[in-house]
């Protein structure tokens, strides 16, 4: 049956509603009049510290069971700031997921060390440990794993390896709020985590970072790095970092204060929203499980609460004689659906890590990539009569090539 035909059959099965059919984040009244209270009686001093952001700090931190909290103007900042506080200089190899966003691995270059991307594993799109393992050299001096779209990695394994080798470990947990690894919060395994707050995470504050840490060295380097006055000269208590209380290095990277206003009201709802979200996205996977041509996201046992930053289930063409992935995806879109494929290459594609470590052509993560869709992050119950519309197609679809 050729594509024509098929984009025929099922037309009367359209989904007649404007694009894009999933929307984040959710403001309320609270969030507007917490943006508004800080307007009008923020109390910032002249180095831009505000109480919002510290009273945001705490709370995140003690979210984590950490004592330190560190809020930035972006996710990217935070990683930054982690790996320089971890003393990652020139010569350095950092061991990094080749599957992730690219700011995971872009300070990396930035402190003029060395990318080494690593493989991963084929169920959840997460680095694989073994390909960790198999990276190390001597110039090795930390990794940095993602949570990618939220599921945990493995951390038991990660954990071992890096305290086996003496090596830093960072958490780049801007996909996944709030989940945990066999109950335990993901940023609280590593020496440092960072959490992106840009507009379409969990927890949005338009746009900010946050970076965690049980060192109070590791936050006094992070600290010297992105800020610079009063707060360095009340905070700074080790000699090599009190030298900068002034000037700090030169950059700025605070939050917003009206940033932190939002995060901490968003905050306050944060387990209630992922509750939601994870309730709604689970009522379309189980209408998702038996038809063929798509398989739902995998979730492993240890992931004992995975936060659904992207919803990317599998596509599997052998059950629908073999039809390119693009073609169906032309046909659902063509049919009303919003769906693409996974439009984030693995990084050492990009030319920007053009010459960085490359050791393999990472063929784990290339099969992962031609294999995952993007379909809505639905959030709210309220989304259920629009999953049903999608369920609807994918079993129209399955039913005509199956």
């Amino acid at each position: 049956m050729n594509k024509q035909r098929l984009s025929k059959d099922i037309s009367h099965s359209s989904i007649k509603m404007n694009h894009p059919h999933w929307h984040w984040p959710s403001t309320t009244e609270e969030d507007v009049e917490a943006i508004v209270n800080e307007l009008k009686y923020g109390k910032n001093n002249s180095s831009g510290y505000s109480e919002i952001v510290s009273t945001f700090e705490k709370s995140f931190a003690l979210y984590h069971d950490v004592p330190y909290a560190l809020l930035l103007n972006s996710g990217t900042s935070s990683i930054h700031a982690a790996f320089w506080a971890a003393g990652i200089r020139q010569g350095d190899e950092v061991i990094a997921p080749v599957l992730t966003f690219f700011a995971t691995a872009t300070p990396i270059k930035f402190l003029n060390a060395t990318p080494v991307f690593c493989d991963c594993l084929p169920d959840t799109g997460c680095i694989d440990p073994e390909e960790i393992k198999k990276a190390i050299t001597e110039k090795t001096k930390a990794v940095i794993i993602t949570h990618l779209w939220g599921h945990p990695c493995e951390m038991d394994e990660i954990v071992s390896i890096c305290n086996d080798n003496n090596l830093f470990l960072i958490e780049d947990c801007s996909h996944a709020h709030g989940a945990t690894y066999k109950d335990r919060k993901v940023g609280t395994f590593g020496d440092l985590a960072c959490f992106s707050l840009d507009s379409q995470k969990m927890l949005s504050a338009g746009e900010a970072g946050i970076l965690i840490t049980r060192e109070r060295i590791l936050y006094e380097k992070a600290l010297v790095l992105c800020d610079f006055g009063s707060r360095l000269k009340n905070e700074l208590t080790f000699e090599e970092t009190k030298k900068y209380s002034d000037t700090g290095l030169g950059l700025k990277y605070r939050a917003n204060p009206l940033a932190a206003a939002l995060a901490n009201s968003r905050f306050k709802r944060l387990d209630t929203m992922i509750d939601e979200r994870n309730r709604t996205l689970k009522y379309f996977e189980e209408g998702l499980a038996d038809i063929p041509g798509i398989r739902p996201p995998v979730t492993k046992d240890y992931a004992t609460r995975r936060v659904y930053y992207s919803f990317k289930p599998f596509y599997v063409s052998d059950n629908l004689g073999g039809l390119k992935i693009d073609d169906y995806v032309k046909c659902l879109n063509e049919n009303g659906m919003d769906i693409r494929t996974l439009i984030t290459p693995p990084l050492h594609q990009l030319p920007f890590f053009k010459n960085c470590n490359k050791r393999n052509d990472f063929p784990v993560s290339k099969s992962y990539c031609d294999s995952i869709l993007s379909l809505p992050n639905f959030s709210f119950d309220s989304d259920r009569p629009v999953i049903d519309e999608y369920i609807k197609i994918f079993k129209k679809i399955a039913s005509i090539y199956n």
